[in-house]
This record gives C-alpha cells, structure tokens and sequence, in this order.
C-alpha cells in the first residue's frame, strides 16, 4: 500500500497518550474459542494488523483454535457448571449492552451450546460498526466475553499542512475563514494532542531533518536554491504557526470567532462547517486526546524492539505537516512511505469491552468524528489556493 501517494492530503499529531488498562486481570485465557471478525476498511497490499497486538489487557494476545475444542486441563482445574454460568451472565449482558435480540438455546449442553452461542454473536456483531472481534476469558471471577471494536484508520496519512492555513491567513478574502481554522488547529493541537513536526520527538521532526541532512551534505548540486529555500520556508513558517496555535486566545475565541462569521463562497462554508463540528467536539469531549484509546506500547526490551520496527503507531501518521504539495512532501512522503512498508502491523484506535457484570462503558464516537473533521480539514487545505 503506497499510504502517502494515495493519502498525500491528511494529516495528525504528536504528543503521545496510551489507553487506560482494564479494570481487572483475568488469570488465563480459555483454549476454548475466539471469534474474529476484520475491522472495516480494505487492507489490501499490506500485511494485516494482529488482533489485540498490543491490548491494554496482555491475555488477550493468546492465538485460539478456530474452533471449540475440549481443553482437558482447564476441565481438571474449573468445573464446568461454572464455565457455563459465567458464560450464560455474560452472553446475556452482551447481547443487552449491543441490542442483540439473540435468547440462549435451551437445554445448555457444555460445551456445544457455547459453541452454538459464539457463532450466533460472530454474525450478530458484524453489524455492529467497528466490531472486531470476541474472545471468552478466563478472569479472577469466572468465564466472560471480551468483545474488541477499532476504528479503521483506511491506512491514511492525516497530516494536516500549516502552511496553506498560513496563507490563507494573509488573504484578506478569507482571513475570517482562516481564523475559525486557526481555532479548529488550537484545539487539535493544544487538547487533541495532535504532533507537531517542528517539535523534535515527534516522527515527522525526523523525516523533515532527513531530507534536510540530504540538501546540506549534497556534493552532486542535485539539489537547488529552491529546494534549500522550501526548507528553510518549512522551518520558519512551522515556528511562526506553532506560536499562533500554542497561544490560549485562539482557543478561547473559538466560540466568538464563530459566532461572529458570516459565510460569503464554498470556502467560508466549508471552514464554518469543520469549525462547527469542532467545537461541538469540542463541548462534548472538552479534554479527550486523538490518542486515548491508542493501543498500549509493550514494556519489554524485546516488545519495545518489535513496537519501533514493526508496527506503525498511531503518533507516526497523525500529524501536522508543512504543506502537502511540492518537492519537499513528495520526498517527505516517500521516506515515510518506504518505512511503513517495512512494518508489518498498524495501530488503530480500540477499544476492549469486558462483559464480567461491572458495567460497561466508552465508545469510538470521539475518534470517529475526529479522524473524520481532521480529513475534512486536510481537504480544505490542500485545495485552498491564495490568489
């Protein structure tokens, strides 16, 4: 997949938070059973993510039959009335938290009822947006479901360019609109925790100063005063954002700002669009990060090594980015490109659903809305052109 040709217009962010743990720590996994159902969005042309790769729950990472089998060193440990109870309270709160009309086959025989159920629920959740996959566990307080939903990324690159907002700011036909957008880029970037490619411990830091090492130590003059000035121009427009969206007053007149505007062209419309479901994002998620159901990184030396070389974490493409046209992004975009083709998993937003009869809580409502204002946005800005 040639994730920056085909999504050359998108855009995120950097400063990195991981998803919170589960509330419990199930004991063991059943040898029983998993069902897996693929995230939405096509995958084609590169290597499929792992379920669970990096779950915030680390039994959850155990690799099933794909069928039920007789596991007879848990039937020597646990009795089977009590897999079959746990699993009978947990079906039914399941099936209540997800709308599912699905009633329990009576007689329960163990385990073919099990069985039975878990194939009913597998196409019961395909309907359910985001469902990935469903697991039966074993925790401190008996046998549950685990369902896992994920929000498909499609293998986009959300960079979001600066500097068209820069112009657009010196336009006098859309300064107004550039001002809603310059409040929409505070928000992302001050609560969202969108990375910022000017800050040094972010990816896209990394790539630029690549291509910077590149121009300085070239000897062939394959490279022109042109690009040495679209550098520079990345690296002082960059600063010069970075202070406006770092600045508490463009995110403190965000509400006046759009309340004050008045749409004139399909430009204006479009920004007053994005600004509005931004702030109303905003209202209603008032401190949630981009990052808040990312998956959580491995602790270990050799979970670490893995993680940097063989997964695209979510903070490498999200992003803000100089712009997303010319030499300078073309270049940007294949350095990444050529990474990622390296890897052989991406993160993605997911959340764990532990069905155990504590009550059930959180969505992908946030990451779905905002990975969709934040394609939007891209769009608005890499069509935008000054007159």
């Amino acid at each position: 997949m040639d994730y920056a040709t085909q999504h050359h217009k998108r855009g995120g962010n950097a400063r990195r938070k991981t998803a919170t743990a589960a509330s419990h720590e199930p004991i063991g996994v059943y040898g029983l059973y998993e069902t897996s159902q693929g995230c939405a969005g096509s995958t084609a042309g590169h290597p499929a993510a792992r379920p669970g790769g990096a779950a915030a729950d680390g039994f959850l990472r155990a690799v099933f039959a794909p069928a039920l089998k007789e596991n007879k060193s848990l039937r020597g440990s646990i009795e089977n009335n009590t897999i079959a109870d746990g699993f009978c309270a947990s079906f039914k709160q399941l099936t209540a938290h997800y709308g599912i009309a699905l009633p329990m086959p009576m007689p329960f025989c163990y385990p073919d009822t099990i069985a039975q159920c878990m194939s009913l629920l597998q196409e019961a959740l395909k309907q359910v947006e985001g469902f990935y996959s469903l697991r039966l566990v074993q925790g401190s307080k008996g046998a549950f479901l685990v369902s896992e939903e994920r929000h498909s990324t499609g293998q986009s690159l959300y960079y979001l360019p600066v500097v068209p907002l820069y112009k657009m700011l010196r336009d006098k036909h859309h300064k107004k609109a550039a001002a809603l957008l310059l409040s929409v880029g505070a928000w992302l970037y001050r609560i969202v925790n969108v990375p910022y490619y000017r800050q040094e411990e972010t990816y896209l830091y990394y790539q630029y100063d690549m291509v910077k090492e590149w121009v300085e130590q070239d000897t062939d003059e394959e490279y022109d005063s042109t690009e040495r000035q679209d550098l520079e121009a990345a690296a002082t427009i960059g600063d010069r954002m970075e202070q406006k969206l770092r600045h508490p007053a463009n995110l403190e007149y965000f509400t006046q700002r759009l309340g004050g505007f008045r749409a004139w062209d399909d430009v204006d419309r479009e920004c007053l669009a994005v600004a509005t479901n931004a702030q109303a994002l905003f209202l209603e998620y008032p401190n949630e990060s981009v990052f808040r159901n990312a998956p959580v990184k491995e602790e270990t030396e050799d979970d670490a090594a893995y993680y940097d070389n063989e997964v695209i974490s979510m903070d490498k493409y999200i992003s803000f980015s100089a712009d997303t046209e010319g030499w300078l992004f073309d270049t940007v975009a294949d350095t990444v490109n050529s990474d990622f083709n390296e890897c052989g998993e991406i993160e993605e937003p997911q959340l764990l659903k532990c069905f155990d009869g504590n009550p059930v809580t959180g969505s992908l409502d946030f990451e779905r809305r905002v990975f969709d204002l934040m394609d939007r946005l891209c769009d608005i800005l890499y069509n935008y052109k000054m007159p």
